[in-house]
């Protein structure tokens, strides 16, 4: 079984690596759950490597043969690592700014997915390869730092980009691009989304007189949905609350 979990993991890699592919083809129409998909071979792969380091033992993870497992990689391997990881922390910030639609959502989860994907992928490969160099308590250290201060500055980035995010469901925003094209405030609709129970508009001005010709246009609809529509202004990649209609 265990000559088996290293191909395994690679094939888990590739169809992760394929779906993120897919997400970006012109055109391409998914249903909003496919991000969950790439989650379970992340979680098989990932989870049976810290597994077999931890040697069998949950609760007990072994983090000198972890750092180990890293340093027995290939310099190509290491230096993809990297470079996956970089792309993947740009992608999710990036996606904190500005509009946000289903497919933005799972490209973010399906590129999360494939990091998690390769980090377990290379640690079955570092272990079977076995630790070619030991690695110092010295470099542990110096890793361990390097990673609690990225871990800290990305937390810290994501947490001041991703304040009032700006999220487009498109079903909601096609609705009323066809109910309301004609209007005036229409041209300055920017997202639409019904989610959590609410029904969240956001226009890219403070104008009283078309915040207050949108709500006019909205009651009716946000009546038949059973809610209360909420305007926000969008500036600079947030949403900043206005009114309630």
């Amino acid at each position: 079984m265990r000559k088996l979990i290293l191909p395994l993991s690679v094939g888990g890699l590739v169809f992760n690596a394929a779906l993120l592919a897919a997400l970006y083809s012109p055109g391409v129409s998914f249903a909003p759950a496919v991000f969950w998909v790439p989650f379970i071979p992340a979680a098989l792969i990932f989870g049976s490597a810290l597994l077999v380091i931890s040697g069998g033992r949950r609760g007990s993870l072994q983090w000198d043969r972890l750092w180990g497992a890293l340093v027995a990689l290939p310099r190509w391997a290491q230096a993809g690592l990297v470079l996956l990881f970089a792309a993947t922390a740009a992608r999710m910030l990036a996606s904190q700014v500005g509009p946000q639609d289903e497919l933005t959502f799972s490209r973010m989860f399906a590129g999360n997915a494939l990091w998690i994907t390769a980090v377990g992928t290379a640690l079955h490969y570092g272990m079977r390869r076995g630790r070619e160099r030991e690695p110092s308590r010295r470099s542990n250290r110096i890793a361990f730092a390097a990673f609690a201060v990225v871990g800290v500055a990305l937390a810290a980035a994501m947490f001041v980009l991703g304040r009032d995010p700006i999220y487009d469901e498109r079903a909601t925003h096609d609705r009323l691009t066809a109910q309301f094209g004609g209007a005036e405030w229409h041209s300055h609709l920017v997202a639409a989304n019904t989610q959590h129970g609410a029904f969240a508009v956001y226009l890219d001005t403070r104008d009283a007189t078309v915040q207050a010709d949108a709500c006019t246009d909205l009651r009716p609809l946000a009546a038949e949905l059973g809610r209360v529509p909420s305007l926000y202004y969008a500036a600079d990649g947030h949403g900043r609350f206005s009114r309630t209609c």
